[in-house]
């Protein structure tokens, strides 16, 4: 138990606990986008994914508590790191640098993060707890992303947090590599630029649903 806690509280042991945390919840992400892209499909086959889901019974919860506990070490271990940083240079730059390896996305990891927090909060919000609200009404999961597409100011920050969410991924995925000790040159280039386009397709995959309600589906409609 004590190496444990040596290790968690060790600088590299922290880095590595949100580089793990984040690479699962990453793989989070592709999954919920796999089944949200169903939408695309149409009612039936999304609210069949849907309903498949709840049928998982005390294994759904399980999921999301799992998950829950998983976004809580991400988001906790992520600040210890950042107040470590801070702490060890307390004097902020009087000029910040864009040379090197210091990109839009490394410098403003602490703010997107927060931004995707608020962003879940309110997305389980629109659609875990409203679902589980109208449990007596006849609407169903995709009546609802229906209805919550079809609102300017609904899309416009859904858009906005998914492009965040992308920003924040671009760093987060390529400082995995580099917190497990890869320093090789050329392959951390490739890696580096691997992890920028997931990022990039994984916004644009959230970014393509409320665009399609919005102004495709609802303009054909």
């Amino acid at each position: 138990m004590q190496w444990i806690i040596t290790y968690i509280s060790s600088s590299i042991g922290k880095k590595q606990v949100v580089a793990i945390s984040g690479i699962f919840l990453f793989f989070f992400l592709i999954v919920h986008l796999s089944g949200n892209l169903l939408l695309f499909k149409g009612a039936d086959a999304f609210n069949q994914y849907a309903h498949n889901l709840e049928n998982l019974g005390g294994l759904l919860y399980v999921a999301e508590i799992g998950l829950a506990g998983l976004f809580l070490v991400h988001i906790i271990f992520a600040l210890w790191v950042t107040a470590e940083n801070v702490h060890a240079r307390p004097q902020k730059y009087q000029k910040k640098e864009w040379a090197g390896s210091r990109t839009l996305g490394s410098s403003t990891m602490p703010v997107s993060g927060l931004i995707v927090f608020v962003f879940l909060i309110l997305h389980l919000i629109h659609f875990r707890v409203a679902k589980e609200l109208e449990s007596n009404s006849t609407k169903t999961l995709y009546d609802l992303v229906v209805e919550l597409f079809s609102q300017d100011i609904y899309v416009v920050w859904y858009v906005f947090a998914c492009a965040v969410l992308g920003l924040h991924l671009s760093h987060g995925l390529q400082s995995v590599f580099r917190t497990f000790g890869l320093s090789n040159k050329r392959y951390l280039k490739i890696l580096q630029g691997l992890s920028i386009l997931a990022a990039i397709a994984i916004a644009l995959g959230y970014i393509s649903i409320p665009i399609y309600f919005r102004f495709l589906k609802g303009g054909l409609s």
